[in-house]
């Protein structure tokens, strides 16, 4: 039964599961496309590549089906479904079915992923595979193999990639080493070498000969060789983790390249491929090696045999050659795809040649000419409901008795021809994985030589419909140079050759027309006119349902618009550019008739006299109103009249007005809510344009309709804009309720001169407005500044004062520097400099009183000149820049970025009059903001000279020139006096970069009745201006980088000036480094630093040991140590002075004396020391600063806090400190920093401030770590950097405040930080707002991240903060974030170190926050203390009520005991590898009831799993919240219960103290059980590591509020419910009540056992003690479970989906059956009527809230809440079915009893992964986790293997969840085998004691993995377990 090689059979790729057929396997033998077929294309020609399966034939089928019809894949299926029954019925004539079907079809298009068929479906993790390998042969050893792939790439390109040798090897090379003329006789020799199956490990060695190298085709014979022929060269080993190693044999191979369209490459390569024979045997591995002769049938049995050996290990089945050369197929087209790149060329050409292609036939003109009819048909179509506002304008037209047509009209922010390629080419990768659902996709292209296509393309349908096949024609023609159509009709119309496919058969054809218009509107803008009708041939559908199919096909159109969408701003410019071209070249043109008429209209408001000025709502914007009443419309309102000047030419401004709905005035239209803005373009002319707006007034009120033309002139030098109401009816969509408004305006747009270099351009705007209605013309005219400053929306959209401002001070720098001597001063001027330099004398020569500035680098000083009871302020500091650039940001007070800082920092208003190029006058107005004083008003001439080359002043002094011009004004300001005197010193260049001296003189008198007192403590203030010129030019940065960088390229380099460091050194620097005995860890550590700190009580001694991870090279980091006096160290120190010497010998030995602050009360300390630098070998470096007693202060250079002139350290105190710094390589581009100190401070230190000060010291190492990670490249952060980042932004800021203030530094300062603000500005806005941690409403926002507005910005970082308040972890609340808001899921994706930034930030507002941690800690605090409180207000009540309550006095009592022991014991096992402290630390906080708050605190507070803890602290709280259910809760309440029904039996009253507690106590169970599964199933980890379980609560913000109420409400109505059944069955007989408890239980256990589910997952492994702790854990959950219906133990784990949905039922049935069935006077009339009224209620609202919580909840989840799966399978699918290895970690939480069956598979897993994890570091790769796995796992290529469980965080013991975790897989005994610990039985049974460590040996045949010993060496007791731990119980104990 051979298939005919003529006409070979092609599959298209997927495979169905339906081809699952042995004896297809038999007759297909070698796998081909046909290179030379025109069907082997690539995408954007005819056909791509095909799959042929041939076995009779050793060449490639030839290719003469070209005129055969195609199979695709669904045709394949029908087929072998179909030939399947006659198969079984006549065998022998399938071969004959089969060549006559290949007689009728051809070459099946690859329409699925790519022209790899068979390669791709090999995937991993891909369902089809095992399909593909029963289609494949099975045969071990195939002859013949062959296949051909599309490459992205050109043939050239792919040819260097194949002979590109090691040392210019691209980044696509194809082979691992290639070795040039090694044997010339042979060519050039290949190695290639890769994974099969993660554990098999395949390999090449290959002769390349160029054959033939033309532009058509390129040749290469391959052929293998043997490694005995090459001469010394080394190959690689096997991989270290394959189980098995082949060599394989190629014989006349041939690698063909064929050039292909749009820069492909037809890759062919056929061989004969034969495994090799000879085996050798070395390291555990199986190397098949080349033989030059040899038998296959040998071959194949030896290589069959050394495979099936691995079967029973899961590693498994034969390797098949034509599996093989499918996946280097793969290999091939994945090492060169770039299906996106396709894509774009494949666009790109189709523009290329729009102009070539073929002319439109009769029957396409046709098509196009209907296509247009039923365009301007649709223009009667009505717009949707609800859509006015939609960025898409969706209409629907419903012709008579016809289907319903679909029109969307949208803005598409792309070229109208790149658009129109998108939507023509239909054969893109892009859509075939969008479309890759559909069971029919076909497009013929050109058909019949035209320029349409034909588009078969298949719709499933819901029910019982039959799918349905729409057959298409489409068409397109240029309309003109902007505008294409696409026309669309069935294919039944088209009078050509008409396609259809055999998969068509079993559909009903459907049809579809439709027309696409592409309107250019600018070069990268377009509008999109999408119409189309379906009619899907169903029958008389309903009206409705007719609307319902059409809307159905909107939504494209806005996932179209929102794929291409740009930042709003940039696409709205291009708009405005294009109008604004368009009002240039028409300028001069008249107004059209009925325009003259609206213009002379609007004019007459403009020509109106009387304007009142009003108080400016913007420094930018002057406005004015005339009251006089204007006989316009017959109204009397008043008209409004403002003026601005804006960044932009006059056209610019006028083309923005008419962009009325451009993206921006869209957003502002959504944001204040009004109901809708839009164009009516029907009505739109060459100048005008007209619009309506509907206007959002206040409740009560209607809202206000505008609609109005805009008319535009353009004229020389001016734009003229006039707007006039018009009478026209407005399609919104929707019945709107609105009152129509008037509206007349006037608009005079006027170019002014340019402003250095920038356009400039005066807007004169004029209103009349009328809002319509019963609105008094009072309100309207009080409402009118408002619309009048809208001009300010103008100005912000043009704003570029950055440029203004740098340009004027350009201009004045340089006439200062260059032309200065130019200047001619005035005896005035003179007079005034001269009062200027006696009052800085004057200053100079008194006594000054230093204070605190605000900043270290700046230096105030006070003084008190002669005759006068005002202080002077003197200021002085160095600044990075040149003195006259300083002197002439000063002396600017014009220009935008002054003006904007005086308005915001309370002035009033301004006057400055330029008197010539250096003085000018200046009257400025400020508002004190002190109630009852008046605003103050300074009159100041302001003077700069230039005083040579090296100084400069600029003066400011009082003058009374302005008084004749400006008259004072006593009754409104008082004018106060100033003196200010700016001098400037040019001091030597730093490392290249200017520097200049700074002092500031300056006298401030406010005047007025305020007390000297007081304006001497505003002088302190005027040091401000000081600190904000220092750190506008602060270039500190660039200066210690050029500094560092120097000196770290010279100790990296320069090899002979290397120290190495002493052995007695290093002894000294290890007993600095040795931990003191009780050390502590400082009360402020940076969360990425370890420290540890030290000081005595008394004597002054002080020690401090850091150690943390910096990214940066050792050299750099030694260099910022070894730079003593650079300005970083100083800021980071915070030290007064710093002396050092040069070290000009290069010795790497200076002297260096230090003087630091001690707290207040203390005098100041110096530390004389001698550091050096020195080597313990290339990757560590030593610093080290012994002390010294006597300094030769000789020649020392001395480095102060910048600014500070005068230090007097004649009072300070020598003490002495010993440094040690360890700098250490680490991996990827990192390094450790270890720090040590030692300090003596001397006698009359306290302890306290010597804490405080070696904490100072620790925190130094912080701020070094800091300082380093912001110089990182932002290409080089990671995870860690993000997390250090987010560290760096919460370090020493406790308040929100000093958060946003880091926020910013770090903007300044990181380099990262720059880029995200560089390319995304609004980010910054959003940081800023989450950080403040700001309460406000919650708004979901889906704007992209390249689109993110500031407004859009601030709201999503206001989400971050409702989310954080939602979830109790910071983790949830940042993964409800991030899945909320489109913006930053973007964010995350693109930037790693996000996300951990975000998440250590949101820790640190959880924790500072009002609303955050301490309202988390004081409601659960609360919620402990009430409940607490209520069973103890009981208590009391019962012991009141005598011997009658008795029993239940004992029993609350009995309760609240066990519960405190209990917890009490949980604690003690927690901590049990803690300190005493610790754990009577944790006792008394159970015995005060403050164990749940506590718990809550650490959760909250972001707490981690400590070492020597059992459990981490989410499941700690867990775990105290269900002992505290179980032990005083659920007893408490059926007390209370019980002494209700007790009462109403004795025909008593229920006191209110007993409702209260009983309620109390119901709702706090029900709030903690809810609490229980609400924070389960938000941690994202959980989520990620149990998809499938976790994650059914929503992820909106509201939604996941209302699942926490109404988990909160079943658990309270379920525990209600209970109790009283409970309580009723113990009243009628306390049998019963035992019974059904126990019963249930009893029920559990057993089901637990039949199931073979009894153990508990964090039970040990085997023993009495391990049953006990399963029954017992079973117990506790189950009784928790029916009590509290706690949603988290439906896991199959614990209680079951099943059996918890029917325990909430079986409460409500169960008090109901009890009502029934209650034996006749069981209860009396009171407790009859309060389990009827429990039933009606807690019933009822226990169903009802199950129904709508089911509701609620994730589709996706509901199956858990009635799944029958156990435990052991839930595990096992939970490893299995896991693609991610974070989850798959997860699988140490439980015990070897549950893991048995899976254990080969973990091993496996293990195996295959740990080199790769050793590599990558992923974040479960832990020592701790690691310490979980047995070594027997691990490979032995791993050098610590026998090490983790000794080393790292903790031990194995310290693992929660019992399992592998209670084992000590880290030990090993004195012969390396593994150990384990005994099991109580074992320890009985063989003798040894409980609790010692025996061996896990294995022999060479059972367990092969473990480390061998002699065949008769091994015991039985190990042999045992070995087995067990197999799953085989062939032996019992």
């Amino acid at each position: 039964m051979i298939a005919n090689p003529k006409t070979p059979l092609r599959l298209q790729q997927p495979l169905d599961e339906a081809i699952q057929d042995k004896n297809v396997g038999k007759i297909i033998g070698h796998i081909t496309t046909h290179p030379d077929s025109p069907n082997v294309r690539a995408p954007g020609s005819d056909a791509m590549g095909s799959l042929t399966l041939d076995a009779s034939s050793s060449q490639p089928p030839s290719s003469s089906d070209e005129d055969l019809l195609a199979l695709s894949k669904a045709d394949l299926i029908a087929l072998l479904k179909t030939e399947r029954k006659a198969k079984e019925k006549e065998p022998n004539n399938f071969a004959k079915t089969l060549k006559e079907l290949n007689e009728k079809v051809s070459i099946a298009r690859m329409d699925a992923r790519g022209p790899t068929v068979v390669a791709q479906s090999l995937d991993a993790n891909d369902p089809n595979v095992k399909v593909v390998n029963n289609v494949l042969s099975k045969v071990l050893v195939t002859n013949n193999c062959s296949f051909t792939t599309a490459i992205h790439e050109v043939p050239t390109t792919l040819f260097s990639a194949i002979t590109s040798s090691q040392n210019n090897a691209s980044k696509k090379r194809l082979f691992q080493e290639v070795l040039h003329d090694v044997t010339p006789a042979k060519g050039a020799i290949v190695y290639w070498s890769y994974m099969i199956d993660s554990t098999k490990f395949c390999d090449f060695l290959l002769s390349l000969k160029v054959m033939k190298k033309a532009e058509d085709e390129i040749v290469i014979k391959v052929a293998s060789v043997d490694e005995e022929e090459l001469e010394d060269t080394t190959l690689p080993s096997p991989h270290p983790i394959a189980t098995k190693s082949y060599r394989l044999l190629l014989n006349d191979g041939l690698i063909a390249l064929r050039p292909l369209p749009i820069g492909q490459t037809s890759f062919t390569f056929t061989a004969q491929v034969v495994l090799a024979e000879k085996v050798e045997k070395a390291q555990g591995f199986m190397r098949l090696t080349l033989s030059k002769t040899g038998d296959a049938s040998r071959v194949t049995n030896k290589i069959k045999s050394s495979l099936s050996s691995r079967k029973s290990r899961g590693f498994g089945e034969t390797l098949k050659a034509d599996d093989l050369f499918c996946r280097i197929a793969t290999f091939f087209y994945n090492r060169f795809e770039q299906e996106k790149v396709m894509d774009q060329r494949m666009k790109e050409d189709f523009i290329k040649n729009i102009g070539n292609a073929p002319k439109l036939t009769e029957g396409e003109q046709g098509l196009i000419a209907q296509a247009m009819e039923v365009v301007r048909e649709l223009s009667k179509a009505k717009r949707i409901a609800g859509t006015v506002t939609d960025s898409v304008e969706k209409f629907l037209y419903h012709p008579a008795g016809g289907a319903v047509w679909a029109k969307t009209r949208a803005i598409i922010d792309v070229s109208p021809m790149k658009l129109f390629a998108e939507l023509w080419l239909l054969d893109t990768y892009e859509l075939k994985a969008e479309m890759k659902h559909m069971s029919v996709r076909r497009i013929f292209k050109n058909i019949d030589g035209t320029r349409s296509q034909q588009y078969n393309r298949s719709l499933s349908l819901p029910g019982a419909f039959q799918d349905r096949i729409f057959r298409n024609w489409m068409t397109w023609d240029v309309l003109d140079d902007d505008t294409y159509i696409i026309a669309i009709c069935p294919i039944t119309e088209y009078k050509g050759t008409r396609h259809k496919t055999v998969a068509e058969v079993k559909t009903i054809e459907a049809t579809s027309r439709g027309v696409y218009i592409i309107k250019k509107l600018t070069e990268n803008t377009c509008e999109w006119t999408r119409a189309q009708v379906g009619d899907l041939k169903i029958g008389a559908l309903p009206a409705q349902l007719l609307d319902f199919l059409a809307r159905q096909q909107l939504g494209k159109a806005n996932e179209v618009q929102e794929k291409h969408r740009r930042n709003g701003w940039s696409t709205d410019k291009e708009k405005i550019d294009e109008i604004a071209k368009v009002m240039v070249s028409r300028r001069g043109e008249p107004w059209m008739e009925d325009q003259v008429a609206v213009y002379n209209k609007c004019k007459k408001i403009m020509d109106q006299e009387g304007w009142q000025a009003l108080k400016q709502p913007s420094h930018d914007v002057k406005i004015w109103m005339n009251y006089t009443p204007p006989s316009i419309r017959g109204r009397s309102v008043g008209s409004g009249k403002s003026i601005g000047v804006i960044d932009c030419s006059a056209e610019e401004a006028a083309a923005w007005m008419m962009d009325y709905c451009s993206n921006e005035r869209m957003r502002v239209l959504k944001e204040e809510g009004d109901p809708a803005r839009l164009e009516l373009k029907e009505l739109a002319r060459v100048n005008e344009r007209t619009f309506g707006t509907i206007k959002k007034f206040p409740f009560l009120m209607d809202n206000r309709e505008f609609v109005a033309r805009l008319i535009w002139k353009s004229e020389e030098g001016k734009v003229t804009l006039v707007m006039e109401s018009v009478d026209a009816e407005v399609d919104y969509g929707d019945k709107l309720r609105k009152t129509k408004g008037t509206i007349a305006a006037f608009y005079l747009i006027e170019n002014l001169p340019d402003r250095e270099g920038v356009k400039q351009c005066k807007m004169t705007f004029v209103q009349n407005l009328d809002l319509g209605g019963g609105i008094p013309m009072w309100a309207i005219n009080k409402l009118a500044p408002k619309h009048l400053s809208s001009i300010q929306n103008v100005i912000e959209s043009f704003r570029q004062d950055a440029k203004i401002d740098a340009a004027e001070r350009w201009d004045l720098r340089t006439l200062m520097r260059d032309e200065y001597d130019k200047e001619v001063y005035s005896e005035t001027e003179i007079r005034v400099m001269s009062d200027a330099a006696s009052l800085i004398k004057e200053a100079n020569s008194h006594k000054a009183r230093v204070i605190f500035s605000g900043d270290p680098q700046v230096v105030f000083k006070l003084i008190y000149l002669d005759n006068d009871n005002l202080m002077t302020g003197v200021a002085e500091c160095v600044v990075d820049a040149e003195m006259e650039e300083i002197a002439a940001w000063d002396y600017l007070k014009t220009t935008r970025s002054a003006t904007k800082a005086f308005y915001e920092r309370g002035g009033v208003e301004k006057f400055i009059e330029k008197v010539n190029n250096h003085s000018y006058y200046y009257l400025s107005r400020r508002d004190l903001k002190v109630p009852g004083l008046k605003h103050r008003e300074w009159r100041t001439v302001v003077v700069w000279k230039k005083e040579g080359e090296s100084k400069m002043i600029v003066l400011y002094n009082d003058t009374g020139a302005l008084d004749e011009k400006y008259r004072r004004d006593p009754r409104r300001y008082v004018v106060g006096s100033s003196r200010t005197t700016w001098e400037y010193e040019r001091l030597p260049e730093v490392e290249g970069i200017s520097q200049t001296k700074v002092k500031l003189v300056t006298r401030v008198d406010i005047a007025g009745a305020v007390p000297s007192l007081f304006m001497n403590r505003l002088v302190k203030s005027y040091g401000g201006a000081m600190i904000q010129m220092r750190k506008h030019f602060d270039r500190s940065v660039d200066i210690d980088d050029i500094r560092r960088v120097n000196f770290a390229k010279l100790i990296k380099h320069e090899n002979s000036l290397k120290k190495i460091v002493s052995a007695e050194a290093l002894k000294q620097i290890e007993a600095i480094f040795e931990e003191r005995p009780g050390s502590m860890r400082p009360s402020k550590n940076f969360g990425l630093a370890d420290s540890k700190v030290h000081a005595d009580v008394i004597g002054g001694h002080a020690w401090c040991k850091t150690s943390i991870k910096i990214h940066a090279e050792i050299e750099e980091v030694a260099a910022f140590f070894w730079d003593f006096g650079s300005r970083a160290n100083m800021e980071n120190s915070g030290d007064v002075e710093r002396t050092y010497a040069d070290d000009e010998s290069r010795d790497f030995r200076k002297i260096v004396t230090v003087q630091r602050r001690l707290e207040a009360g203390h005098r100041d300390r110096i530390f004389a020391s001698k550091m050096s630098l020195e080597w313990v070998d290339d990757d560590t470096i030593i610093v080290l600063m012994l002390p010294l007693e006597k300094v030769d202060m000789y020649k020392r250079n001395t480095v102060r806090a910048r600014g500070s002139m005068e230090v007097n350290n004649s009072g300070a105190i020598e003490a002495t400190e010993t440094v040690a710094i360890r700098l250490s390589r680490w991996l990827g581009g990192n390094m450790k920093l270890e720090y040590a100190c030692e300090l003596n401070m001397g006698f009359g230190v306290g302890y306290g401030t010597n804490l405080h000060f070696v904490e100072r010291r620790a925190e130094e190492i912080a701020d070094i770590s800091i300082f380093f990670s912001v110089l990182q490249p932002p290409e080089e952060f990671g995870v860690e950097d993000g997390q250090a980042l987010g560290l760096s932004i919460l370090w020493k800021a406790p308040s929100s405040k000093k958060r946003v203030e880091r926020l910013h530094k770090m903007f300044k300062e990181a380099r990262v930080m720059k880029e995200l603000e560089e390319q995304h500005p609004a980010v910054k806005a959003m940081l800023v707002t989450a950080v403040k941690g700001s309460l406000n409403m919650k708004k979901v926002v889906r704007t992209k991240l390249d689109c993110l507005t500031e407004s859009d910005a601030v709201q999503i970082g206001n989400n971050l903060i409702s989310a954080l308040m939602t979830d109790q972890l910071a983790s949830a609340g940042v993964n409800q974030w991030k899945v909320q808001n489109r913006a930053v899921k973007e964010l995350m994706e693109k930037y790693e170190w996000f996300e951990p930034m975000i998440l250590v930030v949101s820790k640190g507002i959880v924790k500072t926050a009002g609303w955050g941690l301490m309202s988390r800690v004081a409601v659960g605090a609360m919620l402990s203390m009430s409940d607490f409180g209520t069973d103890v207000l009981v208590l009391m009540q019962f012991w009141e009520e005598g011997e009658e309550r008795l029993t239940f006095r004992y029993l609350t009592l009995f309760s609240l005991s066990v519960s405190i022991l209990i917890q009490v014991a949980f604690v003690i096992v927690q901590n049990r590898k803690k300190s005493l402290l610790r754990i009577l630390k944790e006792i008394f906080v159970v015995t005060i009831g403050m164990k749940f708050p506590w718990d809550a605190y650490r959760v909250a507070s972001g707490a981690e799993h400590e070492p020597g803890c059992q459990y981490d602290p989410m499941t700690e709280m867990t775990i105290t919240k269900i002992m505290e259910i179980f032990a005083e809760s659920i007893p408490a309440i059926l007390i209370q219960s019980s002494a209700v029904l007790q009462t109403l039996s004795l025909g008593k009253e229920i006191t209110m103290t007993t409702y209260i507690s009983l309620f109390v106590s119901m709702l706090t169970t029900g709030f903690v059980s809810a609490t229980i599964s609400y924070d389960f199933d938000t941690d994202p980890l959980r989520r990620t590591a149990k998809p499938d379980f976790y994650g059914y609560i929503p992820d909106a913000h509201w939604l996941r509020v209302v699942s926490l109420l109404i988990l909160t409400n079943i658990s309270s109505c379920m525990v209600i419910l209970k109790s009283l059944l409970v309580v009723a069955l113990g009243f009628l007989s306390p049998c019963y009540a035992l019974g059904y408890i126990g019963g249930g239980v009893a029920l559990h256990w057993l089901m637990k056992a039949l199931a073979g589910d009894l153990t508990h997952w964090t039970a040990p492994v085997s023993g009495i003690a391990g049953f006990i702790h399963s029954l017992l854990i079973r117990l506790m959950v189950k009784l928790v479970t029916d009590f509290t219906a706690c949603v988290q133990f439906r896991h199959p784990n614990e209680v079951g989906g099943l059996f918890f949905s029917i325990n909430i039922l079986s409460s409500t049935v169960g008090m109901i059956v009890l009502l029934i069935c209650r034996p006749e006077g069981s209860f009396n009339a009171e407790i009859e009527n309060l389990i009827v009224n429990t039933i009606i209620y807690a019933g009822g609202t226990l169903l009802v809230s199950s129904v709508i919580f089911y509701f609620i909840i994730k589709k996706e989840f509901r199956p858990t809440f009635y799944t029958t799966e156990t435990g052991m399978q839930s595990t096992r699918r939970q490893f299995i079915d896991s693609d991610s290895d974070e989850a798959r970690s997860k699988i140490f939480n439980y015990n070897d009893i549950m893991l048995r069956p899976i254990m080969p598979k973990i091993e496996h897993w293990i195996l295959t992964n740990w080199f790769r994890w050793l590599e990558e570091k992923p974040e479960f790769f832990t020592d701790r986790w690691r310490a979980l796995v047995p070594p027997y796992m691990i490979p032995e290529g791993d050098g610590d293997r026998g090490s983790y469980s000794s080393g790292g965080e903790s031990g194995p013991e310290e693992k929660g969840g019992g399992g592998i975790a209670t084992t000590d897989h880290g030990g090993r005994d004195d012969e390396g085998a593994p150990h384990r610990r005994q099991s109580f039985l074992e320890g009985i049974f063989h003798g040894d004691g409980i609790g010692k460590k025996t061996r896990r040996a294995s022999t060479s045949k059972v367990m092969p993995s473990l480390v061998k010993k002699t065949e008769g060496e091994f015991d039985a007791n190990e042999f045992k377990f070995e087995m067990r731990r197999r799953g085989t119980n062939l032996f019992a104990d």
